[in-house]
Order: structure tokens, then C-alpha cells, then sequence
């Protein structure tokens, strides 16, 4: 019984410091490609980051307008720009309407 009870909190404990280990924040951009970094500032204008294997390395910069979330190591989402699925061949933005290229 005492044996399976230190079992149990060692288990939580590898698996608390494991996620912590390997938590990350992930830029997604409009394009749907995401790219796992540690955001170091969030300005007006600019998302300032490292790559996530490289987190002493250089400092990358990224226009806000780019990237449509930031999930953030912690859970949170931060949501920047509503992008709106379209159909493929069509193309939109928040200023016109849906044109399809294929008519």
C-alpha cells in the first residue's frame, strides 16, 4: 500500500516538471502554419521571439498583422486576427469581399 502511494506522487511529480520541461509558446500565423518559439514581447506592432530550441539565440521579430493566436506556455490564447476559412481558389481579407479566381 505505502509503496503504490510513493508510486503515485512520484509519477505526478516526473510528469508536473516534465511538462514544465517542454512547455512552449506557439505563434499561429494566418497561414496556418505554426511555429514553436518563447515570445518575448508582444508590442503594438510586433511579436519579438526566440526559437524554441535556440531560446538564447536570436531574437526574431514578427508583424502582429501575421499571425492570427498565440498559445502561451501557461494555456492561454491570445486570438490577434480573426481569420475566416475560405474555400480554396477564393481569397478574403477584412476589406473585401470573397473573389474567386476560378469563375
Amino acid at each position: 500500500m505505502k509503496e503504490n502511494l510513493i508510486k503515485g506522487i512520484v509519477c505526478l511529480i516526473v510528469s508536473f516538471f516534465s511538462s514544465i520541461a517542454f512547455a512552449q509558446d506557439i505563434l499561429v500565423l494566418n497561414s496556418g502554419k505554426e511555429i514553436q518559439s518563447k515570445v518575448v514581447e508582444v508590442n503594438p506592432y510586433l511579436i519579438i521571439y526566440t526559437s524554441w530550441e535556440k531560446q538564447e539565440g536570436t531574437h526574431f521579430s514578427i508583424a502582429k498583422t501575421e499571425v492570427n493566436s498565440i498559445k502561451f506556455a501557461n494555456g492561454s490564447v491570445e486570438v490577434l486576427n480573426k481569420v475566416t476559412p475560405v474555400s480554396p481558389g477564393t481569397y478574403s481579407d477584412s476589406k473585401t469581399e470573397n473573389i474567386s479566381f476560378w469563375d
